[in-house]
């Protein structure tokens, strides 16, 4: 009797030291997943330890067997719930890229979160971004020329029709004035907004799909095309004078550089589609 429980543990001690090897294969197999691939490898090897667990329960009548053939099943469930989270929540599963190594945005603050209305406009001296908070002025050298308060989207019907902005604004023929928000502003500010030129294209993306991450220092908003109807996605890393959500900050109102200026930009383009737009200008 004593011979057969010994027996019974060394057993129990041999499909306990397969099994749990088995267990992290079959997580990292799933956590693979996160890359794009593992999923059905992982599934198969999980289902296959509860079979042969299960079996070796009927015909060793060993019922802890059963018990340890749900580890892997356990392990492949739980890694990949906590996976999908991470893919929903985090700034690498939503943008595919991590921040730029020359640009210093310190710790991210929460998780990303979408934006229901984003613009980009692409004037000749200058790329313009709303947030539906502020309008960021990224000038070519990588600065950024201007952080504009701009959250009132709602009384500007002229600013959006394309043939009174060009009799206020008299562009040269084959050149689009400046539309919206930018074109406020330029109306009320002639000499601090001529210097970005004239507008060559802007899209509008109010389908969702756009999602913002807060730094310490800055932020990250995308994925844009890099012009219209381009599906390569591109996300913008800004790092700002203040927060978002505080004050406007101004340093200068040209296209010189301020040595002082601490405020830049990079663009980075990922392996995730472009967002649609639900509307560009031409």
């Amino acid at each position: 009797m004593q011979n057969e429980r010994i027996v019974e543990v060394l057993g129990q001690i041999r499909d306990w030291g397969a099994i749990i090897p088995l267990s992290a294969v079959v997580a990292g197999l799933a956590w693979w997943t996160s890359f794009g691939k593992g999923i059905i490898v992982a599934s198969v090897l999980a289902v296959a330890a509860f079979a042969v667990c299960a079996l070796m329960a009927m015909k060793l009548r060993r019922p802890s067997c059963v018990i340890i053939g749900i580890i892997p099943l356990t392990a492949l469930i739980v890694t990949y719930v906590y996976l999908e989270y991470e893919r929903k929540s985090s700034i690498y599963a939503v943008f595919r890229v991590r921040e730029p190594p020359d640009i210093e945005l310190g710790e991210s603050i929460g998780r990303p979160y979408e934006v229901q209305k984003v613009i980009t406009y692409a004037h000749e001296q200058a790329i313009v971004l709303w947030d539906a908070s502020y309008l960021y002025i990224l000038r070519p050298d990588l600065k950024i020329a201007k952080q504009e308060s701009d959250a009132d989207w709602g009384n500007r019907d002229h600013y959006a029709d394309l043939e009174w902005l060009k009799k206020r604004f008299k562009p040269p023929k084959g050149k689009l004035p400046p539309f919206y928000g930018v074109a406020r502003h330029w109306d009320a500010d002639e000499k601090g907004w001529q210097w970005i030129g004239w507008l060559n294209w802007f899209c509008s993306y109010a389908n969702g799909g756009v999602y913002i991450q807060e730094y310490k220092n800055g932020f990250a908003i995308g994925p844009f095309g890099p012009a219209p109807h381009v599906s390569d996605g591109r996300v913008y890393f800004l790092k700002t004078a203040k927060n978002r959500g505080n004050e406007s900050s101004d340093n200068t109102n040209s296209a010189k550089t301020n040595d002082d200026d601490q405020r830049e930009w990079r663009s980075v383009t990922t392996s995730i589609a472009a967002v649609e737009a639900d509307r560009c200008v031409p």
